[in-house]
């Protein structure tokens, strides 16, 4: 936006004798007004795919990629899981072109997309991408039982009898004893 402004000097008649000859008026911008900036290109997650313990451990939240706005000073990323961005689940400001949240997502479907900041402005938001949490990967994350070996008779039973290969993100365990194999008639069940 070009804005009119009008001049005169007078102590600067010694200076700049010329600027004494004129008071007409000049064109300025001032910086940053209308500086618009252009829009992100999203890199990473591609839109999509799933992310999982497996391929982003340990939780399955990824860490968020776009390409560089020239000249843009900071950037604003929103995951939701709506399309219309109704509910979001972040939304951060970060002066980087990536971003690895903190915060839990539940497993389920998620929108995001980043806006670039430029001067005094706000540019459009970047294409939407879309990625899935699964976090148990479809049941491939799971404990593996390390002992009793499968078919050992035990006398008496002791919680120490038990042990299984950590699960990495794992918060907690659900620990059962059923009569069956099926796990349908559990006999004892603790949360570990």
């Amino acid at each position: 936006m070009l804005r009119l402004f009008h001049w005169t000097t007078t102590l600067l008649a010694i200076i700049l004798p010329v600027m004494l000859a004129s008071s007409a008026p000049f064109a300025a911008q001032a910086a940053g007004e209308d500086d618009i900036p252009g829009v992100p290109t999203l890199v990473h997650p591609e839109s999509g795919i799933a992310t999982t313990g497996i391929n982003y451990p340990p939780m399955g939240i990824p860490t968020f990629v776009w390409n560089a706005v020239p000249e843009a000073t900071k950037y604003r990323i929103q995951v939701s899981n709506s399309s219309g961005f109704a509910n979001l689940a972040i939304d951060q400001t970060t002066y980087a072109t990536s971003f690895t949240p903190l915060t839990h997502l539940a497993d389920g479907e998620y929108y995001w997309r980043v806006q670039a900041y430029q001067g005094f402005n706000w540019g459009s938001y970047s294409e939407t991408y879309t990625f899935t949490k699964d976090w148990g990967d479809n049941g491939q994350i799971r404990p593996i039982l390390v002992s009793p070996v499968d078919g050992d008779k035990l006398g008496q039973i002791a919680s120490t009898d038990f042990s299984w290969q950590s699960v990495p993100g794992a918060a907690a365990y659900l620990f059962e004893i059923s009569s069956e194999p099926s796990i349908n008639s559990v006999i004892y069940s603790a949360t570990t």
